[in-house]
């Protein structure tokens, strides 16, 4: 059930319909807000090579959020967490993230969210959380592009890989 709200005055005294509707059902309300969780298990590894933002993935880094609201605007809160080679040589090179809603870009441009610099001998635990703002209400799909500096990184997919965590990439409405 959506947020549903009312405007109390000075000695209003509500019923038990008028009590559950406005305050049961509204905590049920932002208790259960609409979201999407995505495990990260997939083969084979993910990688990129791309010296441009690219989507990292149309699975398991998408993911579709419809807030609860009908009119104005709301937040959507982004998380992941995974396990990243930033290169597959000794070069050390900066792979950035950013995040993207219905296909435009959060950030101007190419400009990234986050950003990450290694070599091949370091694997980095990656964790991620980030609001977006200001976003109308509809349906929104959210996905994390990717690109690099040079080399190939990867993002460690696959539960036959040693280096494999159980990621995961979600959203959920928080306004």
């Amino acid at each position: 059930m959506p947020f549903i709200n009312k405007t109390w005055t000075l000695n209003d005294a509500p019923t038990a319909s008028q009590f559950n509707t406005h305050i049961r059902d509204n905590f049920d309300a932002l208790k259960n807000l609409p979201h999407q969780l995505r495990r990260l298990s997939r083969s084979p590894n993910l990688t990129t090579s791309s010296l441009t933002p690219v989507v990292v993935d149309s699975i398991v880094f998408v993911v579709t959020v419809t807030p609860t609201i009908t009119s104005g605007t709301c937040s959507i809160d982004v998380w992941g967490n995974f396990n990243l080679r930033c290169s597959n040589s000794a070069t050390a090179q900066v792979v950035k993230f950013r995040i993207d809603v219905d296909g435009a870009p959060t950030t101007l441009g190419s400009v990234a969210n986050f950003a990450i610099e290694g070599n091949n001998t370091v694997v980095f635990p990656v964790n991620f959380y980030y609001r977006i703002t200001g976003l109308s209400a509809s349906a929104h799909i959210i996905n994390l592009a990717w690109w690099t500096t040079g080399n190939t990184a990867t993002i460690f997919t696959d539960p036959a890989d040693a280096r494999h965590a159980e990621g995961q990439f979600g959203a959920k409405e928080s306004s």
